[in-house]
C-alpha cells in the first residue's frame, strides 16, 4: 500500500491537478488494493505550489515482492483530446519499475502517509491514510518543463505481477495542471 500512495505522491508531484480517479481492474482479476478517496487541493493544484494529498485506502493482503508498477502518463491536447505519452525519464513518467525499487526512490514522499509503520518495502495488509492531510513540495521543474507539461493529463497507474503479468491494481486518474 505505501508503493500505491509513493506512487499517487509521485503523480501529484509531476502533474498537480484536480483529480478525478477510477477504478479500471479488469472483472476476474483479485484486487490487491482500495483506493477509498484521494484529494488533492488547491483547486486546480499548480507545479508551483505545495500540494495537500488526502487519501484513504485499504490494502487487502501483503504485498508479493515480484510486483511492477507500470504508469503511463499522457498529456491530453487540443479539440479532439489526443493523449501524448511522456517518456520515462530518471524512473518517471511512463515506466516500469518494480515496486520495491519506486518505493525506495520516493521514500521521503510517502513516509509521512504512515505514521507509526515501518516505511519500508515490505508493505502488510492493512488501512493505510486516512484523513490526514500530508503536504508535498513540488520539485523545481523550471519554467520551460512547467509549461511543456502543463494542461489536461491522464495517468494509468497499474500494479502487475512480474511473472504471470496479472493485474491486481488499475486506477486511471484525470485532471488538469496549472505551470
Amino acid at each position: 500500500m505505501k508503493a500505491i500512495l509513493v506512487t499517487l505522491a509521485c503523480i501529484i508531484g509531476l502533474t498537480h491537478a484536480k483529480i478525478t480517479y477510477e477504478n479500471c481492474l479488469k472483472k476476474g482479476n483479485e484486487a490487491l488494493a482500495e483506493v477509498r478517496h484521494f484529494e488533492v487541493s488547491p483547486d486546480p493544484p499548480s507545479f508551483s505550489k505545495n500540494v495537500t494529498v488526502t487519501l484513504d485506502a485499504e490494502l487487502f493482503k501483503d504485498m508479493p515482492e515480484n510486483l511492477m508498477i507500470k504508469m503511463n502518463i499522457y498529456k491530453v491536447t487540443g479539440i479532439f483530446g489526443i493523449p501524448i505519452p511522456a517518456p520515462c525519464l530518471l524512473g518517471v513518467g511512463s515506466c516500469t519499475t518494480p515496486y520495491c525499487t519506486f518505493f525506495e526512490r520516493f521514500k521521503e514522499q510517502a513516509c509521512p502517509f504512515f505514521p507509526g509503520d515501518t516505511c519500508d518495502c515490505d508493505i502488510k495488509a492493512g488501512l493505510y491514510g486516512g484523513n490526514q492531510k500530508i503536504t508535498i513540495v513540488p520539485p523545481n521543474l523550471g519554467p520551460l518543463i512547467k509549461f511543456v507539461a502543463s494542461g489536461n493529463f491522464r495517468i494509468e497507474l497499474r500494479f502487475v505481477d512480474k511473472d504471470t503479468k496479472k493485474e491486481s491494481l488499475c486506477y486511471v486518474f484525470k485532471g488538469k495542471a496549472l505551470p
